[in-house]
């Protein structure tokens, strides 16, 4: 069962999860990822760069 502590759900249109399922194929090749994995790695890229250009 889910640890709901650690995790939460979110909801996605149907074009978002095609998009998402498409770059989780694009993302590291040869690799397949989850779209909660790629999502994970879009918002830590972003934020990434959103505490980079604060520090500027």
């Amino acid at each position: 069962m889910t640890d709901i502590t650690k995790y939460t759900n979110v909801s996605l249109t149907k074009e978002i999860a095609g998009k998402i399922d498409t770059l989780s194929e694009e993302l590291i090749p040869y690799c397949q990822l989850s779209r909660s994995k790629v999502i994970e790695i879009i918002v830590n890229e972003k934020l990434s760069n959103f505490n980079k250009s604060k520090e500027i």
